[in-house]
């Protein structure tokens, strides 16, 4: 309960190879909404966490996806590293569909 509390938001951030061999950041920024504050307040909610922010969409949150996405739609490319991305094979089949590898730049 106390977490719940004293949290503002939670910035979670990984450094991951570009195509061009540099390192970049990508980021997921969960912001307090008061859903989020209730399913950490609750411990025995805590573990819902991921399935409320996949039922409020993109209320407060800013997830790795959308920092992948931004990496490739500036010409950075996508990372390799089967870390980089929890949904990695969402990204490829958008690749392979043309519905994100026509609009970005080539790798």
């Amino acid at each position: 309960m106390l977490l719940a509390e004293s949290l503002l938001g939670i910035i979670h951030q990984r450094l991951v190879p570009t195509v061009k061999g540099q390192r970049t950041l990508i980021t997921e920024v969960i912001t307090m909404t008061p859903r989020i504050h209730e399913a950490l307040k609750q411990p025995s909610q805590a573990d819902r966490l991921c399935e409320v922010l996949r039922e409020q969409g993109l209320e407060g949150y800013q997830g790795f996806d959308q920092s992948l996405l931004a990496l490739y739609h500036q010409g950075l490319g996508l990372p390799d590293c089967p870390f980089a991305c929890p949904t990695q094979f969402e990204l490829a089949v958008l690749r392979r569909s043309g519905r994100q590898g026509s609009e970005g730049p080539e790798g």
